[in-house]
């Protein structure tokens, strides 16, 4: 954390690390830790930027019903693999796409709704118009 606040503050041209070299340097650990799919307790944030929807109460709520905790975390695993270079995907597309998941019988097609459903509660993407698109 002190190497990445030192750095911006750096980019910044700056004699001395502020308050924001070190909110940037969290904001770009927590995009590591989230780009990796883990949860993170959003519930200690502070602030204006974090009044976002807090995925360990969206747990909490039983919104996960329909597929385990590491099936999901493992569907977010592949689901980010498979939007790595994408904004948006057709329903059709990702259905064929996906379904190699369900041959190798790794998911579900009850899963693989409960998990977008799921994320969509989260505020990752968004399905419209027969087209998820990422958030």
């Amino acid at each position: 954390m002190i190497r990445l606040s030192t750095a911006h503050a750096k980019m910044r041209i700056s004699k001395s690390v502020d308050v924001v070299d070190a909110s940037v340097a969290i904001d770009i650990m927590r995009f590591v830790v989230e780009a990796e799919g883990l949860i993170v307790d959003k519930t200690n944030r502070t602030g204006p930027e974090y009044h976002q929807k807090d995925e360990v109460t969206a747990l909490s709520r039983g919104s996960l019903a329909g597929i385990s905790m590491s099936k999901f975390l493992t569907f977010q695993k592949k689901f980010q693999k498979l939007m790595q270079h994408r904004e948006a995907i057709q329903l059709q597309d990702f259905h064929e796409e996906t379904s190699a998941w369900k041959a190798d019988n790794e998911f579900t097609t009850e899963e693989i709704g409960a998990a977008l459903n799921h994320m969509q509660a989260l505020d990752k993407l968004m399905i419209h118009n027969d087209t998820i698109h990422l958030i």
